[in-house]
């Protein structure tokens, strides 16, 4: 009888996990139904409000002393970063045009330089034909000049010959001036 005894009276391990499923979903009724009552308040919505408000003006407070803080400490802010970004920005894409303007100043002033050189050899050699050229007309100048230089002492030698004696220049009566009279100042 022992034995039927034993089939009989057996022992029931109670599931954790249907427990557990039995309290949540049980719990979970109430709690629904006590939150729904809860939500539909006035209590509840004002209550929100206030929460709302008072986290609105705690980072209110947090953003004015943060400026505070940052204006009187050395350090600088986002806004003052950004700003200083940009005119880093800006500076670089100046200095980047003046450098290009600089380039082609520089460009164009080694060709006007280089003009300017060609044309002042082309004038020193022009300057040199020049110079080669008035040197050929003095020097024919000077070889006429003394070819008539020659023609004129063979004249003279000549007449010199013909006449027998030199020639004495004759000398043209040159009127003495007149003398003017000056009216002295009575005194």
């Amino acid at each position: 009888m022992n034995g039927e005894n034993g089939k009989s009276q057996g022992f029931n391990i109670p599931n954790p996990y249907k427990m557990w499923e039995n309290i949540y979903f049980s719990a979970e009724d109430s709690m629904g139904t006590l939150m729904k009552k809860m939500v539909e308040t006035k209590d509840f919505a004002n209550g929100i409000d206030l929460i709302l408000n008072s986290y609105l003006q705690y980072l209110k407070f947090q953003n004015e002393m943060a400026s505070v803080y940052i204006e009187n400490t050395p350090l600088s802010s986002k806004q003052d970063t950004a700003r200083l970004a940009r005119l880093l920005v800006a500076l670089e894409n100046k200095f980047d045009r003046l450098e290009d303007d600089f380039t082609n100043e520089l460009s164009a002033i080694k060709q006007q330089s280089n003009d300017m050189l060609e044309q002042l050899s082309e004038f020193q050699q022009g300057k040199a034909e020049h110079q080669n050229d008035i040197s050929r007309q003095i020097s024919k100048t000077l070889d006429d000049l003394r070819s008539l230089i020659t023609k004129v002492d063979q004249m003279e030698d000549h007449l010199k010959h013909v006449l027998g004696s030199s020639p004495e220049p004759v000398q043209e009566a040159v009127p003495a001036p007149k003398k003017t009279r000056v009216p002295k100042a009575k005194s």
